[in-house]
């Protein structure tokens, strides 16, 4: 997004920022969603559930990936495709030990 000063936004991974409207679901909240709902699944399939097209996807992993909200799983043969390809999981936080 480019700012009133002329400028381009970028956030903390780097990628650029989109004009979003208030209270408007982004695609990387979108992507995030999905994969909470369907861990282990490929680009190509988070695509198929929640209406996003591969390519949209397949930009908003890495993105969120490097914001530290996912983590790559194996590679095995996608549903959709029938290509190998990466599985996404939400990232697993450290949970402070409770001490009885």
């Amino acid at each position: 997004m480019v700012s009133s000063s002329g400028v381009e936004k970028r956030n903390e991974a780097g990628c650029l920022e989109t004009d979003e409207g208030a209270g408007r679901k982004t695609q990387r909240d979108i992507c995030l969603e999905v994969v909470l709902g369907h861990p282990g699944c490929t680009a190509a399939e988070l695509g198929q559930s929640c209406g996003l097209d591969q390519l949209a996807i397949s930009r908003r992993l890495p993105e969120l990936l490097k914001l530290g909200r996912l983590q790559k799983g194996q590679s095995r043969r996608c549903d959709v495709t029938r290509r190998l390809s990466i599985t996404w999981f939400p990232k697993e936080e450290k949970r402070a030990e409770v001490m009885p």
